[in-house]
């Protein structure tokens, strides 16, 4: 098995990791933010992310956001929340082709440097607020998501459950479910849910 070798600078403000590999034919650009998970702002660091990518100042509409990582050969762009601990992390990465696979001279590490800056650093605000249809866009989707933990009827509170899981671990999780002597379908589409949002579930349940 292959070593990968990592090494971790001192930045101004954060830390810069690199790790080298030479097993993918992609680079991969990773910025995390980890903030104490409080009541008061877990929903608010639920929507920024998906706010984010979801535009920019140089790409105002998610139409064109992704137009321009079509032609980066299909480049993408993707975001994630988790806790852990008593931290509430954000992720937000870049996926590009590393371009000394290929014949085209485009820097296309730059252009991902370049562009992730942009989505950190120039979103698509009017007036110093965010973009207000990208803004209720992304809280109905994020109550959307939130609606999903509420609609399975059974004996005990659903929800309740939820809040019992967000402490426990997964396994132990669909444990708990199988002595409650479930059905099966009922237990199918727990394990489902528990599987698809486990790492959203924990933030969701501190509303």
């Amino acid at each position: 098995m292959a070593v990968i070798s990592e090494s971790v600078k001192a930045m101004n403000g954060y830390k810069l990791h690199v790790v080298k590999t030479e097993k993918y034919k992609t680079n991969t650009l990773v910025w995390k933010m980890k903030a104490p998970l409080e009541k008061s702002t877990v929903t608010l660091r639920s929507l920024l992310p998906h706010v984010l990518q979801s535009s920019s100042s140089s790409y105002p509409s998610t139409g064109k956001l992704r137009a321009y990582l079509d032609e980066l050969y299909g480049a993408t762009l993707f975001v994630d929340l988790a806790k852990k601990g008593e931290y509430h992390v954000i992720t937000i990465s870049v996926e590009i082709a590393n371009e000394k696979f290929l014949s085209d001279p485009t820097p296309l590490l730059k252009k991902a440097f370049q562009f992730l800056a942009e989505i950190l650093t120039k979103p698509n605000v009017h007036e110093g607020a965010f973009d207000e249809g990208t803004v209720e866009k992304e809280k109905g989707r994020l109550n959307s998501e939130f609606n999903q933990f509420t609609m399975i009827k059974c004996a005990i509170p659903i929800s309740g459950l939820f809040r019992k899981c967000a402490k426990m671990s997964r396994m132990h999780c669909m444990c708990m479910a199988r002595k409650m002597m479930w059905t099966i379908s009922l237990l199918k589409d727990f394990m489902n849910i528990i599987s698809r949002h486990w790492h959203r579930m924990s933030l969701i349940y501190m509303l």
